[in-house]
């Protein structure tokens, strides 16, 4: 009896070797590599193609898997596989190698001078935890490929010298402007841009981004995470929006607030105070042209699946950065949003039918009537795909 042949590692198509390590954990991608000379050169590359330094004792750890490859030696006779990058910093914007907790500033230095790309095929970032803002941005990018990046996310909180008895901040603390810039430089090539802490961009700066990035698939932008009675959320200005070209058509998922609409239409009292102390003063005639101009403009994104337009409150509730916040104290709420879009049909609603891939709807924290009788007959036959409508 002839046994069947054995079918080994080796012997698979090159298609699949160089498929099944995408299913691996680091640490079974390092146990592979070290199998023999062959597997090495399989698995190798795959250990450093993501590399991500982990928090711990309140640091920034540079998380290196593979024996003999720690440390700045390492890092620098590898950086030519890294292509995707997630960073933690600690507390002052500091980032450490693993092995013997060497300060590694020279990462920095090789970005801020402008000798040498230091990850030449790095294009997907994810920087979590800067505290000082947007002062490091701009050299971090510039670390990555000279082709331009892909996916970007940022996330960027705390509490900072400088901030009024409303909690204003002056931009130029922040170096939200260099920030924005380095971003900037990138939006021909972006494709996923999360910011988490972009309370500091201006609605010109959003609505700069969005006519400059033809290729973008996700924007996400949210507040400062820091403040819990008091939060800066980004927002593009509804004659921004209405009056300009957007060039990103295959946008997929779009979260950013809109407002400075006039909404003369909203009679009731919001916490005991007249409405009008929460509004923007205009003719109902100009509110409705404005919301026009702007479901125009969503309804061209006919690639869409996701559309945030309130504030995210349940991001910071799970986390437990804010109280609970049950219904009627959402409705009279001073985070409320009263310049909204009102998303109704009489404003304009059925210009977004063209959105027949939309999935999802949040309207959380904002003054829209989408819940009538009417609106809510409409999404159903317009959005089929869309199973809920989330507004309180």
């Amino acid at each position: 009896m002839h046994s069947k042949p054995t079918t080994t590692f080796a012997s698979l198509p090159y298609e699949l070797q160089e498929m099944l390590p995408l299913y691996l954990t680091s640490n079974e991608l390092t146990i592979c590599a070290r199998v023999n000379q062959a597997w090495y050169s399989v698995f190798h590359h795959h250990i450093w193609q993501h590399l991500e330094s982990l928090p711990r004792r309140g640091f920034g750890y540079w998380k290196y898997i593979f024996s003999g490859y720690c440390g700045w030696e390492g890092l620098t006779n590898n950086a030519h596989l890294v292509q995707a990058l997630t960073i933690h910093f600690d507390s002052k914007d500091r980032l450490y190698l693993d092995c013997n907790q060497e300060e590694n500033d020279r990462v920095f230095e090789f970005s801020q001078d402008g000798r040498d790309v230091f990850f030449p095929r790095l294009r997907a970032g994810r920087f979590l935890g800067l505290k000082r803002r947007g002062g490091l941005v701009d050299g971090l990018l510039k670390m990555g490929s000279a082709i331009g990046w892909k996916e970007l996310t940022l996330e960027m909180f705390d509490e900072l010298d400088g901030e009024d008895e409303y909690g204003n901040v002056d931009r130029s603390i922040l170096h939200a402007d260099r920030m924005f810039k380095a971003i900037l430089a990138q939006a021909s090539t972006l494709e996923v841009l999360k910011l988490d802490g972009a309370g500091y961009f201006t609605s010109k700066d959003i609505n700069h981004l969005l006519c400059s990035a033809p290729n973008l698939r996700v924007l996400q932008l949210l507040g400062d995470r820091a403040r819990t009675w008091v939060r800066q959320e980004p927002c593009l200005d509804a004659k921004d929006a209405a009056q300009s070209e957007w060039a990103c058509s295959n946008l997929e998922i779009f979260g950013c607030g809109i407002g400075g609409i006039p909404r003369p239409d909203i009679v009731r009292r919001n916490g005991g105070n007249t409405i009008s102390s929460y509004t923007v003063q205009g003719a109902y005639d100009d509110g409705i042209d404005l919301q026009r101009g702007v479901y125009m403009q969503l309804g061209r994104l006919t690639e869409l699946k996701e559309l945030y337009l309130g504030s995210p409150l349940e991001k910071y509730e799970e986390e437990g950065d804010e109280a609970q916040v049950d219904e009627p104290e959402r409705k009279d709420s001073p985070l409320r949003q009263f310049d909204c879009l009102a998303m109704t049909l009489d404003s304009g609603l059925d210009l977004l039918r063209s959105l027949k891939n939309l999935h999802t709807v949040e309207l959380k924290d904002m003054e829209v009537y989408i819940g009538k009788p009417l609106e809510q007959k409409w999404v159903a036959e317009n959005w089929p795909k869309v199973r809920k409508v989330s507004f309180i």
